[in-house]
């Protein structure tokens, strides 16, 4: 081929490559807006089940051992405090936190929350970070690129504590060791 054709193809192609990534940049900051946004979500997710977890079942805790709801509340509120949702402590109010009965319907099945009750031995938190919760909503770093600013996640986790005696006997009488003699002999 002649280098003089060369050349002109090459000039008639120069800057093609600077349209296309001109009308691709948009997409790729969108593209990385959405996955930084998504991942965040997930966090604040992951955060928000660890710290309601750990309120409820310090919560169910206590207790067993005081059998006094407020004092469980109260240390509900503590343990959700220790736990970061999005840089913040979770903050619940009283109306997160409910006391009830939990029971298992069948060996294999799930236990089943009912509030109050005779019994109680079950806590459920409520935790969220919602526009009408102590703490609000969580903010996104890019969302405002795709018209979204704010996240709400809520999550909810109940914790059954049962209670079991276990009883240590020790016979020092000797009248159980009659077997033991008589297969000796």
């Amino acid at each position: 081929m002649d280098s003089r054709i060369v050349r002109r193809r090459r000039s008639e192609r120069r800057g093609a490559m600077l349209i296309l990534i001109a009308v691709c940049m948009p997409l790729f900051l969108i593209m990385a807006a959405f996955a930084i946004d998504l991942a965040w979500m997930q966090l604040v997710r992951v955060e928000l089940r660890v710290a309601t977890d750990s309120a409820s079942r310090a919560a169910a805790k206590r207790l067993s051992l005081s059998q006094d709801a407020n004092i469980a509340r109260q240390e509900a509120k503590n343990a959700a405090l220790r736990n970061t949702v999005a840089g913040q402590p979770l903050v619940l109010e009283d109306s997160q936190i409910v006391f009830g009965e939990s029971r298992q319907p069948s060996p294999n099945a799930r236990f089943l929350f009912t509030p109050g009750g005779g019994r109680l031995n079950a806590c459920q938190v409520v935790g969220q970070r919602t526009q009408g919760s102590a703490a609000g909503p969580v903010g996104l770093f890019l969302g405002g690129v795709m018209g979204v600013s704010q996240f709400e996640p809520v999550h909810t986790a109940t914790a059954t504590q049962l209670d079991r005696d276990m009883v240590l006997v020790v016979d020092r009488s000797g009248s159980m060791m009659r077997d033991l003699v008589s297969k000796v002999v």
